[in-house]
């Protein structure tokens, strides 16, 4: 038989198995066979990893292409993502109204440009978009939706939401839990007691970045977390947890999986969490919401990110660049600088540098949650997420020893800056490959734009049937 391509001499991550001595066979676009190291076939190009360190492609859950300072988001954040090895992203998507009225308009801006694989998640903030929730997962292939437990009020009508409560989101509950394979995402984080505390520390004249953290504290984390956990329970909903930043936060997640076993209960983490704090020397250009907190926190995360207690890692990227970071006079004052950074290229190079080498976090423990876990969840098993013959040819081929600084001509975002800039990182890719094809190689793009296909989920089994993801977590 003769293949189109075949990485030969790379050690294969297998998020279950392990680290395998393999090499990888490839024909139209999927993996054909894994076969034993040094096994003679007849391929097209034979690649050789000698050397390197083989990894399903990642899969960033966490992107928001709307907040961005670039005129093409999907053009120069995607080539940023196959830079850092990331394969497939899901956005999150916003509108004014139905998403009916605005889905083909994103869709054909995205898969006229994007450089990988890409899906969406509805961010659900009005009452329009939930009269129609029922139409989105078979009309429009989005299976899951995220809302913000703290647009309450006015906190977000600069993105066009109604002020929404527990009420929206216990009836948005129920009609996700009514889907077959529905997941609701939340961001958690009572805004009525930090407008209290904003306030008061407004008042106080401070304006450092450990003042923003002091406002969001860890407990207003914590407490929207056992609400939602506790609704999910009454529910039936999968409850998704995004960006979790605290200790206090993770127990509470420990709390719920173990007051209410019958609930779905998954979380998610970001790079910054796992290397900024608050007392970081980046200082205000650090704001993100929910914010950065302490160094305790920090090494929590970790401790639960490698035991197998987090799922999945995104990245919550947003490519606004400095002046717009600091349109609002922001740079010493933290409540004048807007929230958010760029970060989908430099995923894996943290994991690596600040997981694996400097914490000992299992290579295989690295693939489950940059991809095993976050395709079960987003109901992309099983076409993606584990290196299995018959599933997309999607790969980052890592050198776990370059040492490379992170720069903005590296990272290659249409930001001129991130909060990682300076910072030598252990581990890089250095060739990304999509359903069978090179879009990266040697540091340099080989792909083209508009190569990326939409990912429509749950994906259908090739007998038709649908596929129903597994819980990473018990």
């Amino acid at each position: 038989m003769r293949f189109d391509t075949v990485i030969r001499n790379g050690d294969l991550v297998d998020p279950h198995a392990g680290v395998l001595p393999v090499d990888i066979a490839i024909s139209d676009g999927r993996i054909a066979a894994l076969l034993a190291r040094g096994t003679e076939v007849d391929a097209a190009e034979k690649v050789d990893a000698t050397g390197l360190t083989v990894f399903t492609g990642l899969i960033d859950p966490h992107v928001h292409q709307n907040i961005t300072s670039s005129d093409d988001p999907w053009l120069t954040e995607t080539r940023s993502a196959a830079l850092g090895g990331v394969t497939s992203l899901i956005d999150f998507r916003m509108a004014k109204g139905p998403f009916s009225e605005v889905f083909a308009d994103h869709l054909a801006s995205a898969a006229g440009s994007s450089y990988i694989d890409f899906g969406f998640q509805f961010i659900m903030m009005l009452e329009s978009q939930l009269a129609e929730i029922e139409r989105y997962p078979a009309e429009f292939g989005v299976s899951s939706f995220k809302m913000l437990m703290s647009f309450k009020g006015r906190e977000g009508a600069y993105l066009g939401a109604d002020g929404t409560d527990d009420g929206f989101l216990f009836l948005l509950m129920e009609r996700i839990a009514a889907m077959e394979h529905g997941m609701l995402s939340l961001h958690t984080e009572n805004i009525e007691v930090i407008w209290r505390l904003r306030d008061r520390l407004v008042a106080s004249g401070r304006t450092d970045l450990a003042a923003f953290t002091e406002s969001r504290p860890p407990c207003v984390e914590a407490e929207d977390i056992h609400k939602a956990i506790h609704y999910g329970h009454v529910t039936g909903c999968p409850v998704h947890i995004v960006h979790l930043t605290s200790a206090e936060g993770y127990r509470a997640i420990v709390d719920g999986r173990r007051q209410y076993p019958g609930v779905r209960v998954t979380v998610e983490t970001c790079p910054h969490y796992l290397t900024h704090t608050c007392e970081s020397e980046v200082g205000v250009l650090a704001r993100v919401n929910p914010p950065v907190k302490y160094a305790q926190d920090r090494e929590a995360l970790w401790a639960a990110l490698i035991a197998g207690g987090i799922d999945t890692i995104g990245s919550d990227h947003c490519s606004r660049n400095l002046k717009d970071k600091l349109s609002d006079g922001g740079g010493k004052d933290v409540w004048k600088t807007q929230s958010a950074f760029p970060g989908i290229g430099t995923i894996l190079p943290i994991l690596l540098s600040e997981g694996y080498h400097k914490r000992g976090m299992p290579l295989s423990r690295i693939a489950e949650v940059t991809s095993c876990n976050t395709a079960r969840l987003y109901g992309l098993w099983p076409r993606k997420g584990a290196p299995k013959p018959g599933w997309d040819a999607d790969f980052a081929l890592v050198d776990l020893e370059a040492v490379h600084e992170v720069t903005p001509e590296r990272v290659a975002s249409v930001c001129d800056w991130n909060i990682w800039n300076g910072w030598k990182l252990k581990g890089w890719p250095v060739a990304t490959m999509i359903r069978g094809q090179f879009v990266m190689r040697d540091g340099e793009m080989t792909g083209a734009p508009g190569y990326g296909q939409y990912l429509a989920r749950p994906v259908a089994r090739q007998d038709g049937s649908k596929s129903r993801a597994k819980d990473p977590v018990a």
